[in-house]
């Protein structure tokens, strides 16, 4: 990816963006997993390759979006918790870390 050209890092990071959008339909482990593995990619971009104004507004998007999606499936599993759907946390992901950790 360090020596990719603009325009087609550009259609990689939309593609991802289109990606993260649709991964409040997939499942939790393979939002965990889709999440970190973005995470990584977008830190090893930011500090290893120049990225123009755009790209940067893309990585922007798609860090907001996954924040907004870990929130909502925090509040979920909170709420399933306070309803005692949910016995027991799993420390198996980290998505849900802070809630086990006290």
């Amino acid at each position: 990816m360090k020596n990719m050209k603009e325009d087609i890092l550009n259609l990689k990071l939309c593609d991802r963006l289109a990606n993260v959008y649709d991964l409040k339909n997939a499942s939790l482990d393979f939002i965990e997993k889709y999440s970190v593995e973005t995470l990584v990619i977008l830190n090893y971009l930011t500090f290893n390759h120049f990225l123009t104004s755009t790209q940067r507004k893309i990585i922007e998007e798609i860090n907001l979006e996954i924040n907004k999606l870990r929130d909502t499936l925090i509040l979920k599993r909170v709420k399933e918790i306070q309803e005692g759907q949910v016995k027991k946390i799993s420390c198996k992901s980290n998505l849900f870390y802070s809630l086990t950790k006290s």
